[in-house]
């Protein structure tokens, strides 16, 4: 399956509303926005559908005797440590150092179980972001297994299956709050992203009847949504299944629209500068509450010395801190992310290659 920029520019919207989240008041618009659109159900959605996509893929090579299912496993392990843990236990190192905690305090981010322990204490803890962190690690450790060893007829209705957790899980669990940080209760956002690869991988044949539903079924999702906020209405569907309806839509908006140009959508989908963002948008959702936590002494005592400063000092102080922000970001992605991201797949393509036939004799 070719590239799709367009993930890339979906990434950047929902680090926008994570960021929008955390850093405007309740009373703002585009908070109540972010409220409803969730940074990480984005997240979920799309992670579900790359995920899958790639780990099907694989599983075709297994078939064609090109690659071994250890080989499979060791290839997906492999990418998402080098990917995911350098950048993100750095963070956990310098977030506990600045804010001169026990380090015992930080263990339940060493194992990424950051999220049974919000749940459990019902309190969000000093890195309350990475609970979706802890979601993602937890999902990765099933999810290769479940695609690569199951019968190749059971597939999508173990995704089937994730989705039906899901709805359950949010209806069922008691609404406290911290409910949604639960494994469980983000399946349905992951399985629905995990269907539509299926379809593409496995049967494209189907993929335009998939889409013209997928259609109707963002049409109601945004009636839905607006019902609820406008008209204060309990929808059958949980915010977060809607949005990830949504996503889903828009991904297959993208596939069907292939390398052509054109359309509202895709003009604002490729914008560089939004692709950009979403390049560099794990440093950014991982670095950012460290820096609003860290940067206001500091950047407050600074601007006091700026014009208009009474009137002006918080939107001061949130646009330097987002420049921070973005900096660090980019220096994590150009520095750590994207080496070790190389070095990764030199070890991978090294260790899981089958070796060639030997020369048949004349």
């Amino acid at each position: 399956m070719r590239y799709i920029a367009q993930l890339d520019a979906m990434r950047a919207i929902a680090i926008m509303f994570v960021l929008i989240n955390h850093t405007l008041p309740k009373s703002h618009p585009l908070f109540q926005l972010s409220d409803k659109v969730s940074g990480p159900d984005i997240f979920f959605t799309i992670s579900g559908f790359l995920i899958t996509a790639l780990l099907l893929k694989d599983r075709k090579a297994v078939t064609l005797q090109r690659l071994t299912k250890p080989g499979v496993f060791l290839n997906f392990f492999v990418k998402r440590a080098f990917r995911i843990y350098p950048a993100y236990y750095l963070l956990v190192a310098v977030d506990c150092m600045l804010k001169g905690a026990s380090a015992a305090s930080y263990g339940n981010y060493l194992y990424f179980t950051s999220n049974f322990v919000i749940y459990q204490q019902q309190d969000w803890g000093p890195l309350s972001h990475l609970w979706t962190m802890a979601v993602e690690q937890q999902f990765y450790l099933l999810w290769p297994f479940v695609l690569v060893l199951l019968p190749r007829p059971w597939l999508p209705f173990a995704m089937a299956l994730f989705v039906g957790i899901g709805l359950y899980s949010q209806r069922t669990l008691p609404t406290t709050g911290f409910s949604h940080v639960l494994p469980q209760t983000c399946f349905d956002a992951l399985g629905l992203g995990a269907l539509l690869a299926w379809v593409l991988i496995e049967k494209p044949q189907y993929f335009d009847k998939v889409y013209r539903g997928l259609c109707v079924l963002a049409l109601s999702s945004v009636a839905l949504m607006i019902g609820s906020s406008a008209f204060n209405l309990h929808p059958p569907l949980q915010q977060r299944t809607l949005v990830a309806l949504l996503v889903v839509w828009l991904i297959g908006y993208f596939v069907s629209l292939g390398e052509k140009e054109g359309g509202v959508l895709n003009v604002v989908f490729t914008n560089k500068t939004l692709i950009f963002i979403g390049k560099i948008s794990y440093g950014i959702y991982l670095y950012h509450l460290t820096v609003l936590y860290c940067s206001y002494p500091l950047l407050n005592r600074l601007n006091s010395y700026l014009p208009f400063y009474e009137r002006c000092a918080y939107g001061y102080w949130v646009v330097e801190t987002l420049l921070l922000i973005f900096a660090l970001a980019w220096c994590s992605w150009k520095y750590v992310e994207l080496p070790l991201n190389a070095l990764s797949k030199y070890l991978v393509s090294k260790k899981t290659t089958p070796p060639r036939a030997a020369p048949a004799a004349v």
